[in-house]
């Protein structure tokens, strides 16, 4: 009727169970946020707001046709947002054009309509937490 592999894969699904269950009604101490940032530093994991995690797929639309380089008069936006949109382990290698200024020709010719001023404006906001 019940097959070995039943019976192990149902006597590891209840262990599991009643392991999370014990865990909800036994208080545990938690650290907060501080702790959590301090530990996983090294990692480089940091804390995101809740409408910039929002916005973050818009980020990761380039494709690198690089257009947007043709028009920018600071630099190269292109190597920031395709880097930015791959990775957010590189974050802190990052350095965000804060010369941008901001005329948004970029932007405006980008097949993708990535929004290159916001990332620039992620960059600048974030990149307290690695200094």
């Amino acid at each position: 009727m019940f097959g070995s592999k039943r019976i192990k894969a149902l006597s590891f699904l209840g262990f599991h169970f009643n392991s999370h269950l014990l865990k909800k009604l036994i208080p545990f101490n938690r650290r907060g946020l501080q702790h959590f940032k301090k530990d996983y530093r090294n990692d480089k994991i940091f804390s995101i707001a809740k409408n910039d995690r929002e916005q973050m797929p818009s980020f990761s639309q380039c494709y690198t046709c690089k257009i947007c380089d043709t028009y920018c008069p600071q630099g190269n936006p292109s190597y920031l947002v395709q880097t930015f949109s791959r990775s957010l382990t590189d974050f802190d290698l990052l350095t965000p054009q804060e010369s941008c200024g901001g005329c948004d020709l970029c932007e405006k010719h980008c097949p993708q309509h990535v929004p290159i001023k916001k990332i620039v404006q992620f960059m600048i906001k974030y990149k307290s937490d690695f200094q």
